[in-house]
This record gives C-alpha cells, sequence and structure tokens, in this order.
C-alpha cells in the first residue's frame, strides 16, 4: 500500500525544499549580519588582550622593554608592546623604518628625556622634546585588562 501519491509527494519534496530553504537563509542572514559579525569581533579581541602577556607592569617598563626590542632589532617584538589592535600595523611600519636605516634614529629619540603627565588611573603620556625644546613625540601608554600597560598610540 502506498502512503503518498506522486503528487502528495512531490507537494512534501517541495514543502521541505522550501522550509529547509527558509531556515538557511535565515541562518545565513543572521550570522552574516553586521551585528553578529561585530560580535564575533569583539570576543576575538577580547580573547587577544586576556592573552596578551606582553607589556610591563608599568608605563615606564613597557616604554623601556619597547626601546630594548628596538635596540637588539626585534621589531616583532616591539610591535608586540603596542594595543593589540594596532600592532599588524606598527609591525609594518617598524619593517619600512627597519630597512630604511632609520632605527637608529627613532631608538635616539626614544632615549631622550621624558615628560611623563598623567592622565589617569590607566593612562600615561610621555612627552619627549627636541634639541629646541618643543615636544617632538608624545607616547600615550594604557593599563590593559592583562594587567600590563601597552603603547596606545605614538
Amino acid at each position: 500500500m502506498k502512503l503518498l501519491n506522486k503528487t502528495s509527494k512531490g507537494f512534501f519534496i517541495g514543502f521541505v525544499a522550501i522550509v529547509a530553504g527558509s531556515i538557511a537563509i535565515a541562518f545565513i542572514a543572521v550570522y552574516f549580519s553586521p551585528e553578529a559579525r561585530f560580535e564575533r569581533e569583539m570576543a576575538s579581541l577580547q580573547e587577544q588582550y586576556a592573552n596578551d602577556t606582553y607589556g610591563g607592569d608599568t608605563p615606564e617598563e613597557t616604554l623601556e622593554l619597547f626601546i630594548q626590542a628596538l635596540e637588539d632589532g626585534n621589531v616583532e617584538l616591539a610591535s608586540k608592546y603596542f594595543v593589540v589592535e594596532k600592532q599588524t600595523d606598527w609591525l609594518d611600519l617598524l619593517k619600512k623604518i627597519k630597512s630604511e636605516g632609520l632605527l637608529n634614529n627613532m631608538i635616539s629619540d626614544l632615549n631622550r628625556e621624558k615628560y611623563e603627565h598623567i592622565i589617569g588611573d590607566k593612562q600615561v603620556n610621555f612627552s619627549i622634546a627636541n634639541d629646541k625644546n618643543e615636544i617632538a613625540l608624545t607616547i600615550l601608554l594604557s593599563l590593559e585588562v592583562s594587567g600590563k600597560w601597552k603603547i596606545l598610540d605614538m
């Protein structure tokens, strides 16, 4: 005995295909939505911050570690003293500075006297003056969730 005739079978298969297609479209729309992508990126960034062990216990220590890495010619390590989302950009820039033979100039500038400005509990700014006693460089450091100080901007 047949449960479904040919017409009913075709209707049932079509109905299942429409339901499955609708579910697939809904899943794709939710998964690839800007909100879902943003949430995934934020979760990834939070994980990277939590696992980031580079940096010092003080802003001064982080700056010294950064300068030491540059003095050693290790721009990969030096880039890790920046906040996570800026590490790739700084690695590219530091590689360019090194390849153009300007790393020693950068190190020389960073080894000048620094003037510390505490902005708050979690941010410190260092100013470095040039020979004319004009501010030539400012370095902003922040205390991250990992408990390490990182270079936020330079």
